[in-house]
């Protein structure tokens, strides 16, 4: 995501008491519990050594559903262009990887294309 963006997102985000926490390709191999700092999910040592994801991905975390959509309204209203790949961390993808979860939403999001 570009640093404008994410600038954005961020300033919606603390607009509305949430916080945005980007997450630098040395920790694409935590799981996403670890990352979103859920209990019982602990950062591992491991340095990611990867290629970087491809194209942005935004997750949401502990959120209620109106949490999110206002979250979303407030985006659009302050003209953020829409992220492709987005998910709420759910107990099926809070063991994968950034890495993992890109996977799975692209080929969400390459389906959905004409």
């Amino acid at each position: 995501m570009n640093i404008m963006k994410s600038t954005q997102i961020a300033g919606v985000c603390k607009k509305l008491g949430m916080e945005a926490v980007p997450v630098p390709a040395k920790d694409l191999g935590q799981t996403m519990g670890a990352l979103a700092g859920i209990s019982g999910f602990e950062r591992t040592k491991e340095i990611y050594g990867g290629p970087e994801l491809p194209e942005e991905m935004l997750v949401m975390s502990g959120l209620l559903e109106e949490d999110v959509d206002r979250f979303l309204a407030a985006c659009r209203r302050s003209g953020i262009p829409s992220v492709a790949r987005k998910a709420i961390l759910t107990p099926y993808n809070i063991r994968w990887t950034p890495v993992e979860l890109f996977e799975e939403l692209d080929k969400e999001h390459q389906a959905m294309q004409p």
